[in-house]
């Protein structure tokens, strides 16, 4: 056989052999974006601040896994300790689309304002 033989026999067997389903290998700015929208994260993170203390907004910096859990790497803002521990629980209400790889993205995130003060008025 040669060469040019040999290459269009694997090309075949390559391109006949049904792939397996697989997912994307990046995400894209809109994928991102909309995962930072989801309303679970953004009412767990807009809990983290109070109102006097509230940034317009953070820099996470997200490890994202394989099958898009989403996790917190570090914060580049100076938080108090409990801040950060509150906003690494908000992130774990993210999930990336699933891509098949491991890697590590720096969002800066607006921080919503809480809804979830409650007025009591008594009658």
């Amino acid at each position: 056989m040669t060469p040019r033989t040999v290459l269009l026999a694997a090309f075949s067997l390559v391109a006949g052999v049904p792939q397996a389903v697989h997912a994307q290998g990046t995400l894209s700015a809109e994928d991102v974006t909309q995962s930072l929208q989801d309303a679970q994260f953004q009412e767990a993170l807009g809990g983290c601040f109070k109102k006097a203390d509230r940034p317009d907004e953070i820099t996470l910096v997200l490890l994202v896994k394989a099958q898009g859990e989403t996790h917190l790497v570090d914060l580049e803002d100076d938080l108090p300790p409990i801040t950060t521990s509150c906003v690494s629980k908000a992130v774990a209400h993210l999930t990336m689309p699933a891509t098949g790889n491991h890697f590590q993205i720096t969002v800066s995130v607006p921080v919503p304002e809480t809804s979830s003060t409650i007025t009591i008025k008594q009658v």
